[in-house]
């Protein structure tokens, strides 16, 4: 197939991640692959497959008022309605809504089917005034796809004449590469006691606020321990003077962003995802992918998806600073339950969540949907030139004869 993928940014993120690897996947299974961003190439975190062509639009400028809004939205509209149509896919796959719903607009009248992906809960997601008004417009009859049951409900309630299919995220763990000069600094900078690891963006949905506070709770009974948080945002310095404030600076490690997450990973004791709200958390798929015994918030939706309590992890009601401490500090005293959990966690993302399997079900609905338009159109084709040829054999048959009776 003949794909276009548009996502806003290939910045560090779950959902930009996850673009990456289907993008590679499918250009790795000889698929044409153009993958389009609202941003410039030059702020991508992640690495393309060499056979991906890339388009940067770099049409991500700030609005300063509503009048400036609507002139680059149109803009935004204008340039990635041009970028589809001069790569005349057979489909489009759209990442996040508010470039799904740009996107739904930019493809209007192009007879191309449009896949939207969401990666996020959407009963979280405060969508404000016109952007609100243009999801309930696009998405009333469209193929959408999600990451969780709970999501497809959601939609299928709002939106029952649309098309909903759930497909999750896949995960990919890469070799240690210690070998690499940044991964040998960035394992060379982790604390050699035991620590505990954190990964996501810096922002308040995240609530790595919430992680610090826990950690400082019971800091004092397990001075040993540090805590790592790989990743970075708009929160980066008010994470950093809560962990000051709470008297744990020495013990909090803040790196940075990292591409490849997996050397340290590999060297945490344990994994916590505080976030309030997710879609399905790509931080958690990989620490769970690693072996890492986690604990997580069971937030709306995401991570009861993955985690079975008490078998391939710890699951502790939303935002319970007390519960989310106490099973830190039951992981933190008990080594043989952070083997079994960190081994049941392993098993449970390698047989669900590989990229074969995934990249399997992104393609059956793919085919789906393509297939019958191409055999529509094939069948249009024929039509017409059968067509063409009963309407030409009378009016020929009709010349020979008025040329005879001439003659």
């Amino acid at each position: 197939m003949k794909l276009a993928l548009v996502i806003s940014s290939l910045g560090c993120g779950g959902a930009e991640r996850v673009m990456t690897l289907l993008a590679n996947g499918w250009a790795g299974r000889g698929n044409t692959v153009v993958l389009i961003t609202l941003s410039d190439p030059k702020t991508d975190f992640y690495g393309l497959h060499p056979v991906v062509r890339r388009i940067g639009l770099n049409l991500l400028k700030e609005s300063r008022n509503p009048l400036a809004a609507l002139v680059n939205n149109w803009r935004r509209d204008q340039g990635l309605r041009e970028a589809i149509r001069e790569s005349d896919p057979d489909a489009v796959i759209s990442f996040m809504t508010s470039t799904n719903i740009l996107t739904a607009l930019s493809c209007r009248g192009l007879n191309t089917p449009v896949l939207l992906s969401e990666h996020i809960s959407p009963a979280n997601e405060r969508l404000r005034g016109a952007w609100r008004l243009l999801r309930r417009l696009t998405y009333a009859r469209a193929q959408l796809v999600v990451l969780t049951e709970r999501n497809a409900q959601w939609f299928r309630q709002r939106f029952p004449r649309s098309h909903v299919r759930v497909i999750p995220n896949p995960v990919v763990v890469a070799e240690d590469d210690v070998g690499n000069e940044v991964s040998y600094r960035l394992v060379k900078s982790l604390p050699t006691n035991p620590f505990i690891v954190a990964m996501g963006r810096l922002v308040p949905q995240k609530g790595f606020d919430l992680l610090v506070r826990a950690f400082a709770s019971i800091h004092w009974r397990h001075p040993e321990w540090s805590l790592v948080i790989l990743g970075d945002g708009p929160e980066r310095e008010k994470i950093w003077r809560l962990a000051l404030t709470l008297g744990i600076g020495d013990c909090v490690h803040m790196p940075g962003r990292v591409a490849r997450p997996h050397a340290v990973l590999r060297r945490a004791k344990l994994f916590a995802l505080s976030s309030r709200f997710e879609g399905m958390p790509m931080a958690l798929l990989e620490a769970m992918a690693c072996g890492l015994p986690c604990v997580s918030f069971d937030c709306p939706t995401g991570p009861a998806e993955l985690i079975v309590h008490n078998v391939n992890g710890l699951l502790i009601p939303p935002e319970d600073l007390p519960a989310l401490a106490q099973s830190l500090v039951q992981l933190m005293n008990d080594p043989a339950l952070r083997v079994e959990l960190g081994r049941q966690a392993a098993c449970a993302v390698q047989n669900a969540f590989t990229l074969e399997s995934v990249l399997t079900l992104w393609e059956d609905l793919l085919t789906s949907i393509v297939q019958p338009r191409k055999n529509e159109t094939a069948g249009a084709r024929r039509t017409d030139r059968i067509a063409v040829e009963w309407h030409t054999y009378p009016l020929r048959s009709i010349g020979q004869k008025a040329l005879k009776d001439r003659d």
